[in-house]
């Protein structure tokens, strides 16, 4: 499986999910408040290609995108 330069490829296909390429780091995930109101899962790395910033609706849909990244192995594509 090719992964591209930046090791995390998020990309809206024609169901309306999220494709998401689980990195090897993931690093601490939090739910934090975006500038907007909306809510978006985050990781405390600071490098680009190991970056998560995932959109979500609720504070419980995000915990729910945790739980699906932490129980994927490295380099598992999730739908989101």
């Amino acid at each position: 499986m090719e992964i591209s330069f930046f090791r995390i490829f998020v990309d809206l296909i024609k169901t309306k999910e999220m494709r998401f390429i689980r990195p090897k780091i993931i690093g601490t995930l939090k739910i934090k408040i975006m500038m907007a109101g909306n809510f978006a899962v985050i990781n405390d790395i600071k490098n680009s290609p190991n970056r998560i910033i995932i959109p979500c609706s609720s504070k419980t849909e995000g915990e729910k995108m945790i739980e699906k990244i932490k129980n994927a192995k490295p380099e598992e594509i999730i739908y989101i």
